[in-house]
């Protein structure tokens, strides 16, 4: 869905921002919005940053840079205040409600995919004080635990920094404590998670779906990564894994269901583009080029040769 003119320019004043604030992330708008809703401003209370996001982006991603860019200074931890979100880290994916905290470790790549309008609050901690020697066993991202001690103290100390109440301007070593403080908190909390990953789905459960919706004209790769809770390009992941495109996968199996349909005598009389759409080929013309490619004949030559046989 096109974006009009003021969505178009609130998305570049986004993208500025977002690179001034928390460095090189990649947003890509909702194709289900015609209206882009992009806000985020930055609160410093001493050395520690807050930055404070609403947006209904369809997908902002963090590439994979190097662990000493610039932009890696920092790894974030975020509270996330209204809407729900997936983030997808390292070939898993877990699901962020309000009230729900994640670290985000820019020195891994990372893919947020809001379900519409969210809003988050951000808090940039020193990649030093979170990796020291102390720490090194810490995941370098997670969702951490909803049921902890160290959890709830950590949520209720955010909240109250987030609120407003927080003297804005204070001395950088008071901003260092404060990091020191979250950070103390959320090492255990991470480590505690009671919270499984959603699982990556497997390429046979996959198959099944496409199956059961071949029939489907909507069924593209958006719709499957939908259905599974993942990214359309971890989709296209698995299925390249074994030097297979989704899209030609569903194309074979929807070529194969005809060509089944061509040969069944009961169906004789059913003209070639009944059959072809009844397989989701909304297009006939394109359906005698992809069937030709598959099975070398037209799909009347198919149909008569197993007559003639």
């Amino acid at each position: 869905m096109a974006m009009n003119r003021q969505s178009t320019e609130a998305f570049e004043q986004w993208n500025f921002a977002v690179s001034s604030i928390c460095g090189e992330f990649l947003t890509r708008p909702s194709d289900r919005e015609n209206l882009f809703i992009g806000e985020i401003s930055q609160r410093d209370l001493g050395s520690l940053t807050i930055a404070h996001i609403r947006c209904n982006a369809g997908s902002i991603r963090r590439p994979l840079v190097n662990a000493t860019h610039t932009d890696d200074r920092h790894c974030f931890l975020v509270l996330q205040r209204s809407g729900q979100m997936y983030i997808e880290i390292e070939q898993q994916t877990i699901l962020l409600e309000p009230g729900d905290m994640a670290l985000l470790d820019p020195a891994t790549a990372f893919e947020m995919r809001p379900k519409g309008l969210f809003s988050q609050a951000s808090f940039h901690l020193s990649r030093d004080i979170l990796r020291r020697p102390s720490s090194q066993q810490v995941p370098r991202s997670g969702k951490l635990a909803r049921i902890s001690n160290c959890a709830h103290l950590l949520r209720s100390l955010v909240q109250e920094l987030i609120a407003g109440d927080a003297v804005s301007v204070g001395a950088m070593h008071e901003g260092q404590a404060l990091q020191e403080a979250i950070v103390a908190l959320l090492i255990p909390a991470l480590q505690s998670t009671d919270e499984p990953t959603i699982p990556v789905p497997s390429r046979l459960h996959i198959e099944r779906l496409i199956m059961q919706s071949l029939a489907d004209e909507n069924l593209r790769p958006e719709y499957i990564a939908q259905r599974f809770g993942i990214s359309v390009r971890q989709l296209h992941r698995i299925f390249e894994a074994q030097n297979e495109s989704v899209c030609r996968y569903i194309q074979r199996q929807r070529l194969h269901r005809s060509a089944i349909d061509l040969c069944e005598p009961m169906l004789h009389r059913l003209p070639i583009t009944a059959i072809a759409h009844k397989w989701g080929f909304a297009d006939s013309a394109h359906f005698s080029r992809a069937f030709k490619r598959q099975y070398g004949m037209a799909p009347m030559e198919y149909r008569a040769q197993d007559g003639a046989t």
